[in-house]
């Protein structure tokens, strides 16, 4: 119940995006199959939680008005001197293909409500910290947070190693007033990641640690469906640290994270 698909397919049946058939053999399905369909009520409420809580913005008047005026058709070129007519040449190239442009532009500008998302540089990275996020809305309130419950780093490392082909650093961050719970496997976007999961006070904090081919990169933090994320490389590993606290918190968690990672 895990798998990616399965999350694909409850995903397109809450958008309404199944055919009649599709819509009827999930639903034979979540009948039969207790997992999944509290899988699917999990989605929907936190899709429902997002759609409350997440931060929106609508589009700037100014930048409206000049959108609008850059999809007003153009006046004709005047002809050249000479009395050759260059838009005659080009068959109104002009006027097909930048019109659509101006007013795609104009429609996504006055239609679409931007939820607060950092725009991460690799397209790959981003993906990943997506998947990261869904992964943690669905541990906190559809699944068990983890597979080995367990504050002692030295019984989770091995664990995780057996089974994933790498060793996470699994360390407690000092002086950060969190405790380790446990760990346990997972997948974002196809990938087997560790995930290691802390408390910190009434919060939930997961570390999403996978490898990754650059080894060394600067903790960077963003804000996605309300949730503070912090990502960075060391070692020849990713991290991901998701939580819902305060952005500050969460950077100075994921600091004292790379530092106790780095000891070991």
């Amino acid at each position: 119940m895990n798998s990616l698909p399965d999350l694909q397919l409850l995903g397109a049946y809450i958008d309404d995006a199944l055919g009649e058939t599709e819509c009827l053999a999930l639903q034979a399905r979540m009948e039969r199959d207790a997992a999944l369909r509290e899988r699917f009520h999990a989605m929907r409420r936190m899709r429902m939680a997002v759609r409350t809580n997440a931060q929106r913005y609508t589009t700037p008047s100014r930048l409206r008005l000049r959108l609008q005026a850059a999809a007003r058709p153009r006046a004709p070129a005047a002809r050249q001197p000479n009395g050759f007519d260059w838009r005659r040449l080009f068959g109104g190239v002009e006027a097909i293909a930048w019109r659509p442009v101006g007013l795609a532009l104009t429609v996504a500008a006055l239609t679409v409500s931007v939820v607060n998302v950092a725009v991460w540089q690799p397209q790959g990275d981003e993906r990943l910290m997506q998947a990261a996020v869904t992964s943690h809305l669905l541990a906190t309130t559809a699944r068990p947070l983890v597979e080995v419950s367990s504050s002692d780093g030295n019984t989770l490392r091995p664990w995780l190693a057996d089974r994933l082909g790498f060793v996470a650093p699994v360390a407690v961050p000092p002086g950060a007033g969190a405790t380790l719970v446990g760990a346990r496997l997972d997948t974002l976007d196809g990938r087997s990641v560790a995930a290691v999961v802390y408390r910190l006070r009434e919060h939930v904090v997961h570390a999403f640690i996978w490898p990754a081919s650059d080894d060394s990169a600067a903790i960077a933090s963003a804000s996605m469906r309300g949730l503070s994320v912090n990502h960075w490389s060391r070692g020849g590993l990713r991290y991901c640290v998701v939580s819902d606290l305060p952005p500050a918190q969460s950077l100075a968690f994921a600091q004292s994270l790379a530092q106790a990672d780095e000891v070991l």
